[in-house]
């Protein structure tokens, strides 16, 4: 694209040039033509005088011979004049239309000018855009990673306690004890976290852009997981339950085994 950019702006400085070398040219002949015209204009003048003179005396040999004279002279000057009037007329239209034709192309060129750089501030918003997401994804991947690693050791260190409760119950308040308040406070953290990550990440309101790989339709949405294929919501819903994939989170598992393996009573 900047090559384009480059070229285009190579070849519209090139046809401004011209244009302006031709706007300059056009001055002068402009000039050129007015003085011609002065010119014609006495010479068409002093034509119509002699041509009146030689009416009145062309039947006086002697006078008419003179007079005749000087009207062919004053007739073929005007001639010559008008015919120079006429040239440059020609030429100046001629300039004109070449101003008009690169006028044509200077808009041409600037209108595609104006597309590329549309063009382009369009890709740059869109790496932006695509930038600030992934980002953004990025930190909520690293958010959750670090919540459910630091759950998975509170809760394991739970369980431990929860074991040693269950092999030695003769003597083990302080351990139960310990273990409720440990498991207390992973089920706060895991409250305030997942509010807070539920906020700062939420795929009801989350968009991103993608194409449906059931039916093929661009989309601006969160994406569902179906078949290990990015789906819309209206194609998750219509495949069987049992090709949803969820992903599940290994402090979420623990929490499972610790109600169901390891309930204590």
């Amino acid at each position: 694209m900047n090559n384009v950019d480059s070229d285009l702006q190579q070849k519209l400085s090139r046809i401004n040039k011209q244009k302006e070398e031709l706007v300059q040219r056009q001055t002068q002949l402009e000039n050129d033509l007015n003085q011609v015209r002065l010119v014609a204009e006495k010479r068409r003048d002093k034509k119509a005088k002699y041509e009146h003179q030689y009416n009145k005396i062309s039947s006086v040999p002697i006078l008419s011979i003179q007079s005749k004279k000087k009207y062919v002279q004053a007739r073929d000057k005007n001639y010559a004049t008008e015919q120079e009037v006429s040239e440059k007329r020609q030429i100046l239209d001629q300039c004109r239309n070449h101003i008009r034709v690169l006028s044509k192309m200077i808009m041409a060129q600037q209108t595609e000018q104006t597309q590329l750089n549309e063009k382009r501030e369009h890709s740059m918003n869109i790496i932006r855009s695509i930038v600030e997401q992934s980002l953004y994804l990025k930190e909520g991947r690293i958010y959750w990673t670090d919540f459910d690693e630091h759950q998975q050791v509170v809760l394991t260190y739970a369980l431990q306690l929860m074991n040693m409760v269950k092999q030695y119950p003769t003597n083990t308040f302080d351990i139960n004890n310990e273990w409720m308040q440990t498991f207390k406070l992973a089920c706060l953290e895991y409250g305030d976290t997942v509010e807070c990550g539920d906020k700062r990440w939420d795929t009801a309101i989350m968009k991103i852009d993608f194409e449906c790989e059931q039916c093929q339709i661009p989309q601006s949405a969160w994406p569902f997981l179906c078949n290990n294929q990015l789906c819309c919501e209206l194609c998750y819903m219509t495949q069987p339950s049992e090709t949803h994939i969820i992903h599940e989170s290994k402090m979420k598992k623990l929490i499972g085994s610790i109600f169901h393996l390891n309930r204590i009573e």
